[in-house]
């Protein structure tokens, strides 16, 4: 005999909420047996079929392509070699995918390798004062231009 589990208990094993377990059910994924009492009663092969649609999700297959392939399992024997063929394809995107975001963490390995490498060779650009400009003030930049007012005052 199978264990049976609440959609509470579905929920903590798979991490997926009540809601979207219900979702999943009305859009047709999911077809749970109910108890005597009127509530879900999840079995094993529920289970597995919630984990496997965790998996087409996780890897970017659309609720319309998961419903597709479910209404063919629902559809039987004949319907093998189109699921086998919609999991190909599937499989062929994922990899297209996965070869795309390698690319794009080869480019970001490169910036992150200039930026170290740029970060070790910064020098201190902050030098001795130059001659004639003063010393920066408790007052601020005001009083260096008071300063100077009154010094360009004097000369003219």
């Amino acid at each position: 005999m199978t264990d049976t589990y609440t959609i509470q208990e579905i929920a903590e094993i798979t991490q997926v909420s009540p809601h979207t377990l219900r979702f999943y059910e009305r859009i047709g994924l999911l077809h749970v047996a109910r108890g005597e009492n009127g509530y879900r009663s999840y079995s094993d092969n529920d289970l597995g079929w919630i984990r496997f649609i965790i998996l087409l999700r996780s890897t970017d297959m659309s609720l319309p392509d998961i419903a597709t392939f479910m209404k063919l399992e629902k559809d039987g024997q004949t319907t093998i070699d189109k699921r086998l063929d919609m999991l190909e394809t599937h499989r062929h995107d994922l990899v297209t995918h996965i070869a795309e975001l390698q690319g794009y963490l080869s480019s970001l390995d490169a910036k992150i390798d200039y930026y170290r490498q740029t970060s070790a060779e910064v020098c201190d650009c902050v030098g001795p004062e130059e001659e004639g400009v003063p010393e920066r003030s408790s007052t601020g930049l005001n009083s260096y231009h008071n300063d100077m007012a009154a010094e360009t005052d004097e000369f003219w």
